[in-house]
């Protein structure tokens, strides 16, 4: 296999003569971080459906991740900022509090505010879960 040495898009504009303007929300921005979560106080059923903020107009996602008290066992999850998918349907068994990232879609730019919302499927998620999700934008 050859070595490739090559450059991202944004810095071949940034390191060339004369040099390009590049987009504040792809290179310079600062990041942003919408966080929430939501404690199940019994078990919610198969196709329930959580609101965890929202997302200014001109958002740029960027990526995310999904934090659990507790398995969600067979329960599907998806998650949506407005209606584009930033996670397919998928289970979430991971660890106590171990994060699971996701970023399908990254660098989709919101054109209006935009709710972020976790669909259920499959099955009912346990009680006494707390289901945390965090979302990486900018929006400079």
């Amino acid at each position: 296999m050859a070595v490739v040495n090559g450059k991202g898009v944004n810095y071949t504009n940034y390191d060339s003569t004369p040099r390009e303007m590049v987009e504040s929300a792809q290179w310079g921005g600062r990041m942003r971080v919408m966080y929430d979560s939501y404690t199940e106080t019994a078990a919610g059923d198969a196709t329930s459906t959580y609101k965890f903020g929202s997302l200014p107009k001109n958002a740029t996602f960027h990526a995310g991740y999904v934090i659990t008290s507790k398995s969600l066992g067979s329960a599907k999850y998806k998650i949506e900022i407005g209606s584009t998918e930033v996670v397919a349907a998928r289970t979430h068994t991971n660890a106590l509090y171990d994060p699971q990232w996701f970023g399908k879609n990254a660098g989709t730019v919101t054109t209006a505010e935009s709710d972020i919302t976790m669909t259920t499927s499959v099955a009912a998620t346990p009680g006494d879960a707390v289901i945390q999700v965090a979302i990486l934008y900018t929006v400079d």
